[in-house]
């Protein structure tokens, strides 16, 4: 954390299972984001996701989502957040809100 930006990111390995009808093959993920906190309550950022394809003919995902995050009390977190996607194995856009609750 420097000031009130926050830089994050991460590697993975995923091992996917397969069934009968459709094989999956592991695939390797990343992502890098910031996020610039406003207040106590209030904070927006973006990250960038990929992974690799896991099925043969599939596509890799490749997408950017910004967001803000709201404090509703102690225990309520409310974020709203936006997407797009740069791969076919990825939606085109999206739109949506979570509510989080934490005991």
């Amino acid at each position: 954390m420097v000031g009130d930006w926050t830089t994050f990111g991460g590697v993975g390995w995923m091992k996917y299972t397969s069934s009968q009808y459709i094989q999956l093959k592991n695939a390797f993920n990343a992502n890098l984001g910031a996020e610039y906190r406003l207040s106590r309550d209030d904070s927006f950022g973006a990250y960038y996701y990929y992974r690799q394809r896991v099925a043969e003919g599939g596509a890799p995902q490749s997408e950017l989502t910004g967001y803000w995050n709201h404090r509703l009390g102690d225990s309520w977190r409310l974020q709203a957040y936006v997407m797009g996607g740069f791969a076919d194995g990825s939606p085109d856009y999206g739109v949506g809100a979570t509510l989080k609750y934490t005991f």
